[in-house]
């Protein structure tokens, strides 16, 4: 189950005024920029976006040509994502059983969701199965400056969205997929890169585990 606040209509509403702020657009270019740079070489497909929220991200893949639909449990989120864009597809679901056969989408991704599931685990097998080509997932990286930051301030916040979930590196995030993998035979091609965003030490190099946002590709092929 995910977290009560995730529920809040208050708390919808914020996290898509959040891209409004001035520290929210520079997050989401680089976010975007990263992502974008692993989808270049993949087809044009049906893409699922697990954890789609207010569907920013959801969105934004359809403008790269895909043919995407969102799946999330918060029905607040849902409601401004189907006000935002009416004409896509948006679904009520828990990603912990996805209501897809089998290899049903080219592409899977959920990104900053991962950090909120009961069972990460099995969030992952779900992404895996309804995916026929690949599973892109971003998280915020547990090691950097800004996790650190977040987690502190949520432990001061009563009732603060943040307070209590995961926070994942890129090495935990590599082997969730790999123990995965092998229990099904297939996603065995990963790669990785992280990021900062504008403004937060940009004497720090991009590719060094401090990156305050990881990506993480995994491609389909058989062991």
């Amino acid at each position: 189950m995910m977290k009560t606040a995730y529920f809040d209509e208050k708390v919808a509403a914020e996290y898509e005024r959040w891209y409004e702020t001035g520290f929210g657009r520079r997050a989401d270019l680089s976010e975007k920029k990263l992502i974008e740079e692993f989808l270049q070489a993949l087809p044009r497909g049906r893409l699922l976006e697990i954890g789609c929220g207010t569907g920013h991200f959801t969105r934004w893949f359809r403008e790269l040509g895909f043919e995407a639909v969102g799946v999330d449990f918060s029905t607040p989120m849902l409601d401004i994502a189907t006000r935002l864009s009416p004409e896509m597809t948006y679904l009520c679901a828990d990603a912990h059983r996805l209501p897809f056969k089998d290899n049903s989408f080219e592409l899977t991704a959920a990104i900053t969701a991962l950090e909120f599931v009961a069972d990460p685990t099995t969030f992952i097998a779900e992404m895996i199965r309804v995916s026929s080509g690949a599973i892109l997932l971003a998280v915020l990286n547990r090691w950097s400056l800004l996790s650190f930051s977040t987690r502190v301030k949520a432990s001061l916040r009563r009732g603060s969205t943040y307070r209590g979930i995961r926070f994942f590196s890129a090495r935990q995030l590599k082997r969730m997929i790999a123990e995965v993998a092998k229990q099904r035979g297939t996603f065995v091609e990963m790669s990785y890169g992280l990021t900062l965003y504008p403004s937060l030490l940009p004497v720090l190099s991009p590719h060094q585990p401090l990156g305050a946002f990881i990506v993480m590709l995994a491609k389909a092929g058989k062991q």
